[in-house]
């Protein structure tokens, strides 16, 4: 299988070092093992190191594998490199080193939030970093111009420390890292990838990219917050702590995926006693908007954070394979209890695999309920209140006819709850009693029993009288 596009996926050394594995090779192109870190004498920090069996194992699929470099965010560790020309070489020459011994086929340049102004020397950060990308560039392809060289880039360059047009005769691809614009620390909850934000993003770095150069990457995870109230842009409550799409699989089973359609993202809300719980990530379906715009802008392909993330589910990558390959993964959806082959997008509601469909199809397994006013799909026999997984609920009522409740569509019913009707409209069934017994009140008594209790209360009356 052929992708039209490039599709670097980051895997992470601190996952399980056998999840390579795990993933769907048809469905990316490069991967970028992270992270090697870096002193400030420029000598390199390795950690599950070299990732042999990685390396082997993706060229023998054809795809290929980087070594990204990231000392930490914002660590002072970058203006010491920026700002001495010896050190430069000292990192630039031990990279180099790494991956022509391991058989790396590049480099990716991965330094976040280093100011304007380098803090040990005043200069000025943007161009000290164009000057060090210009060195590694050259000194990587006079090695091998096969090499593949890539910069990832802030949704926003605020501190102006990426001369994006000087720097693109020197490097393959830029990595536009869309998300966190919100934030585990900041100061509101909400869509981790907001798609206007998104798009903001692209347009403004197309300014000074080449469309061919550009990747759009897309997270492959979530953060939870607690909040003060259950309505997104809420103010924060603490920091919020980050989950993988995984784990959000599990979580909208236990809450409800819930759907923004400013922001174009799934969530989900609970409370605990008194307080709020706000919950946002990506699927299928945002991510689907996502891609969208990569076709539609005609950018060169995809980054992921993170590989891995997603297992062992498989709706994310084949998303990938449907929108960027001449391929198509056959879908299908629930009709009348039946599996029926149908044009969708896999992971999106309502839309699934083969194998996924024959368990959410079959009828005695799986019934529709409304939480939070949200249809939601529920395990185990019962009445479906709602018919369509992941939208709103429709207004629905109910009136007693003849000891049954009938739903009514709005709020003219009599109860506003199946339970509240049933409660109140359903009476037990009559007690049948032997023909020496008497039906009292639903309890069978003997008929002298019931004589001297009847005579007992008429003179217990005239007493009084």
């Amino acid at each position: 299988m052929v992708l039209s596009k490039e599709v670097i996926g980051f895997l992470p050394n601190w996952l399980n070092p056998d999840v390579y594995l795990d993933l769907n090779y048809d469905s990316i192109t490069t991967i970028a093992w992270a992270f090697l870190g870096v002193q400030s004498d420029g000598s390199l920090v390795k950690q599950s190191y070299p990732p042999t069996n990685l390396i082997n194992y993706a060229h023998s699929k054809g795809k290929k594998v980087v070594v990204s470099i990231n000392p930490g965010w914002g660590s002072p560790i970058i203006d010491n490199i920026l700002a001495s020309a010896s050190i430069q070489n000292v990192v630039i020459n031990n990279l180099l080193y790494e991956v022509s011994t391991n058989g790396f086929d590049g480099v990716d340049i991965d330094l976040e939030g280093f100011p304007a102004i380098n803090t040990v020397n005043g200069s000025n950060n943007r161009s000290l970093f164009t000057n060090f990308i210009i060195k590694l560039s050259n000194t990587f392809w006079n090695a091998n111009p096969n090499y593949r060289l890539s910069i990832n880039l802030p949704p926003v360059d605020w501190e102006n420390v990426f001369d994006t047009s000087a720097l693109s005769p020197y490097v393959n691809y830029f990595m536009l890292m869309g998300y966190d614009y919100h934030w585990a620390s900041g100061p509101t909850a909400g869509a981790v990838a907001p798609l206007q934000s998104v798009v903001d993003s692209v347009n403004t770095y197309l300014q000074s990219i080449p469309k061919t150069k550009l990747l759009l990457g897309v997270p492959y995870y979530g953060y939870e917050w607690t909040t003060q109230t259950q309505q997104p842009d809420s103010p924060t409550i603490g920091t919020g702590t980050s989950f993988m799409y995984s784990q959000a699989v599990t979580k909208i089973q236990q809450y409800t995926r819930l759907w923004n359609s400013t922001w174009k993202s799934p969530y989900y809300t609970y409370k605990t006693g008194n307080q709020w719980h706000q919950g946002w990530y990506e699927d299928a379906e945002s991510l689907n908007f996502k891609y969208d715009l990569v076709n539609q802008k005609q950018l060169a392909g995809i980054g992921i954070w993170a590989l891995g993330y997603d297992v062992p589910h498989t709706e994310l990558s084949n998303l990938i394979i449907n929108k960027f390959s001449g391929e198509s993964i056959q879908t299908y959806q629930c009709i009348n209890n039946i599996c029926t082959p149908s044009i969708c997008i896999p992971g999106i509601v309502g839309c699934f695999t083969e194998n996924t469909c024959g368990e959410i199809c079959t009828p005695s397994q799986y019934h529709n309920i409304c939480q939070n006013n949200i249809c939601a799909q529920v395990s185990g026999p019962g009445t479906n209140e709602c018919t369509t997984v992941g939208v709103q609920c429709p207004t629905i009522t109910y009136n007693c006819i003849n000891n049954q409740c009938v739903q009514v569509q709005g709020t003219s019913g009599q109860y506003s709850t199946l339970q509240e009707c049933q409660t109140a409209c359903i009476t037990p069934p009559l007690t049948l009693c032997s023909p020496n017994d008497i039906n009292f009140f639903g309890t069978c008594i003997k008929k002298e029993t019931y004589m001297f209790a009847t005579i007992g209360i008429f003179l217990v009356l005239i007493a009084i009288r």
